[in-house]
């Protein structure tokens, strides 16, 4: 098959090499996808019945810990924390334990003194403007031995001297009043009336230090459930505690007691003497943080409702609180998260993520006031298992891939070597014909002439002779070169090594060359720098350098000197022909000296040439042991040298 008929066909077999490996790539990536898929829903699918499973024992022991705080007794052990018990009736309620309430809904029954025993005072005080009077009156009052009676009386006493412009009196008569602690007093606690009886006198008298420090202790204790009040009163005392200066911001402790407290009002309105709610848990939500509420029996004569806070909602789900339910039963919940939502969609109690698998669990199947929500801790595919799986899976298809890329990589590179070898083969036809065209067209059309007797004259006869013998020479050495080359890749080239000096055999060889047509025009200079001794075939490395010789004149283009110099360098022996041409770029160093290869700019200015003459060199020299270098730049010229071991003098 003709050469560029064998070049199209490697081309067409390449592209349909690379579609072929395209495809397959394709359908390689697609199956890995399609696999990794079906493992992704497969433990979705897997995950998902276990979330159900888990959610079942979830709601179970939801139910089993509500089941408890609604079966708590008051008296009976210690309740939770956060949680109180309501107990009575609407007339008569008792809250259990106290001191967990900011306000309750009743206030305590207070032992307000009989009207006739401070009846001359308050005459005093209030009706006859006497206040010395209303004084030594209060004073004796306050030296009764009934709590209530001396509580208001010291109530009264400090009040009349504040209005009397006696404050420090006044003070000492609150201080007095504080010592009676939390005693009913005029239905408030006591230590609370003289509170804010000695915010009142600091706040006429300006003394904003005592003042704001007072204030602020009065804060404190409403916020730190001292008092049993009601809702009323303690927002009232509140209000006058930020009046008067108090220090301190809501916080969320602060905010979760108050959601209590709130719990417990709603409590006693919805629970407590209503049948209606009897049984029933509710879940609530003030001041942005959930309660529950579960009422008791119902009966009109005394209704139970049991009340619990943030705190302990939020231990529902808790991991140490749940876990410890679940492990009772010797569950394992590792890996999940429990989430109870309100109606309000809003999350009362552990961590919800919606991104991941879900399970869910409706207040109208599992009696809970909260929508439960059981959810995988790390996406589908995050779990350690599914991921060793599937990086192992990848991982062998990344083997598979990468062991198919690397063949394709190699079957490409083959095949484009080959398609270079190909068209390196067609321009070394093209070249070797025209070669051979130009010499034998001359020994045609010369012989043809000289046979039909059209050259008479003796001086054309013989400068005729002299062609057909420079061309039949010429079409010898081509036909050696070719035969010589052959014999060289076969290396069946039988060297003759001899001692030469190097000079000398240079020196011939230039000299041979000047005497050639392919010198004419041309100025040969020859340095010579050494006479050392080389052990050489004489004619295999005269013919190398013809070739760079050759060359040096072909691509010299306007320049018409070659230089020629031998020296040494390191020991060894240099030649090296230099010339003014084309030159040729740093990426072609190599390559140069490959067969069939010639440079870009060689073609570029239509140089002819087989592609033959540097790698017979390369070849010549290399079979000697030396090496042969290339320095060269575009526009610049090029010095090829030689570089040879030389012979070692005795």
């Amino acid at each position: 098959m003709p050469l560029p008929g064998l070049l199209r066909r490697r081309n067409r077999t390449l592209t349909v090499f690379v579609c072929l490996m395209a495809a397959l790539v394709g359908t390689l990536g697609a199956l890995a996808w399609q696999l990794l898929e079906r493992d992704r829903e497969a433990e979705r699918a897997q995950i998902q019945d276990r979330l159900e499973l888990i959610a079942d024992r979830v709601v179970s022991a939801l139910l089993a810990r509500l089941g408890q705080l609604g079966g708590l007794v008051p008296g009976q052990g210690t309740l939770p924390a956060d949680v109180v018990v309501m107990s009575g009736s609407p007339t008569d309620l008792r809250v259990h334990p106290q001191g967990r309430l900011l306000f309750y809904p009743q206030s305590p029954r207070s032992g307000d003194p009989p009207p006739a025993a401070l009846a001359a005072a308050e005459a005093a005080e209030f009706r006859n403007g006497d206040p010395g009077s209303a004084v030594r009156l209060y004073e004796a009052a306050a030296r009764s031995g009934s709590t209530s009676v001396r509580g208001a009386a010291l109530a009264g006493l400090g009040r009349t001297l504040r209005h009397a412009g006696r404050p420090d009196e006044a003070l000492e008569a609150y201080r007095a009043l504080a010592g009676l602690g939390l005693a009913p007093v005029l239905g408030l606690p006591a230590e609370l009336l003289a509170r804010e009886g000695r915010c009142s006198v600091l706040a006429e008298r300006g003394r904003r230090a005592e003042l704001e420090r007072e204030a602020t202790e009065m804060a404190d204790a409403l916020w730190g459930r001292r008092y049993v009040l009601t809702s009323a009163a303690w927002r009232f005392h509140l209000e006058e505690a930020i009046r008067f200066g108090a220090r301190g911001a809501r916080d969320d402790a602060r905010n979760e007691a108050m959601a209590l407290s709130q719990a417990a009002m709603w409590a006693y309105d919805a629970c407590m003497g209503d049948g209606r709610t009897a049984g029933r848990r509710h879940a609530l939500t003030f001041e942005g943080h959930p309660a529950l509420v579960m009422c008791g029996a119902g009966t009109a004569e005394a209704t139970d409702a049991v009340v619990a806070g943030p705190a302990y909602v939020r231990s529902l789900v808790a991991d140490r609180e749940l876990g410890a339910w679940l492990s009772q039963a010797g569950r394992d919940r590792e890996g999940f998260r429990v989430a109870l939502v309100d109606s309000g969609r809003q999350v009362a109690a552990g961590s919800l993520d919606r991104s991941h698998q879900l399970a869910v669990r409706t207040p109208d199947a599992t009696t809970l006031p909260w929508t439960a929500y059981v959810s995988a801790a790390e996406p589908a595919g995050g779990s350690s298992l599914a991921g060793g799986r599937r990086r192992l899976f990848l991982a062998g298809f990344g083997v598979l891939g990468l062991a198919l890329a690397t063949g394709s990589y190699f079957i490409v590179r083959s095949l484009q070597r080959e398609r270079a070898v190909a068209a390196l083969q067609t321009d070394f036809v093209s070249a070797v014909s025209h070669e051979f065209r130009t010499p034998l067209t001359s020994l045609c059309q010369l012989s043809e002439m000289l046979a039909a007797g059209r050259i008479v004259d003796d001086p054309e006869r013989a400068q005729s002779y002299a062609i057909l013998v420079r061309e039949s020479r010429r079409l010898d050495r081509l036909v050696e070169s070719l035969l010589d080359f052959g014999r060289l890749e076969a290396g069946t080239h039988a060297y003759r090594v001899e001692r030469l000096a190097a000079a000398d055999l240079v020196a011939q060889v230039v000299a041979e060359f000047r005497a050639s047509p392919s010198a004419a025009g041309f100025t040969i200079d020859l340095v010579q720098e050494d006479d050392a001794v080389v052990r050489v075939d004489r004619e295999s490395l005269g013919l190398a350098l013809r070739n760079m010789l050759d060359n040096a004149v072909k691509y010299s283009g306007d320049g018409r000197t070659v230089q020629v110099r031998t020296g040494r360098e390191n020991g060894s022996v240099t030649i090296s022909v230099t010339d003014d041409g084309i030159g040729m770029p740093p990426s072609e160093h190599h390559t140069v000296f490959d067969t069939f290869v010639r440079g870009s700019g060689a073609r570029t200015a239509g140089v002819r040439g087989t592609g033959l003459g540097l790698a017979l060199a390369r070849r010549i020299v290399a079979a000697h042991g030396g090496e042969i270098r290339v320095a060269s730049e575009p526009g610049c010229g090029s010095t090829f040298t030689v570089v040879l071991p030389a012979e070692r003098s005795s």
